[in-house]
């Protein structure tokens, strides 16, 4: 059986009633299974993002620096992972996959 994989919500992963199956689209097999969010999980999630966006605007800039720099370490840290299940969800080739999440780790250190 394909691993499940539980949404992040208000800092806690959560399961939900329904769900998503991945399946590659390069051979249609089953690469992983996702919970399937709400209409009451997307308000809450909008809620939550409000309420933390209040916060975070006054937060100075060098913790703000903090934060993307930390992100983007574990990006870094995984690539490898974060490739492979990018790969493995849409079919791309690896090395599209890699330089994607490397896109993604100089879009965060630049934003720091």
């Amino acid at each position: 059986m394909a691993k499940y994989y539980k949404m992040y919500l208000g800092g806690k992963w959560v399961a939900s009633k329904s769900r998503l199956t991945v399946k590659s689209p390069y051979n249609d097999s089953i690469v992983g299974a996702c919970a399937m969010a709400t209409k009451d999980d997307y308000t809450q999630a909008i809620s939550i993002a409000d309420k933390a966006f209040s916060i975070t605007r006054e937060l100075p800039s060098y913790k703000r620096e903090k934060a993307c720099l930390f992100i983007a370490d574990g990006l870094e840290k995984n690539i490898d992972a974060f490739a492979r299940m990018m790969s493995l969800e849409v079919g791309k080739v690896c090395r599209d996959s890699v330089a994607e999440v490397k896109r993604a780790i100089g879009v965060f250190r630049v934003a720091a």
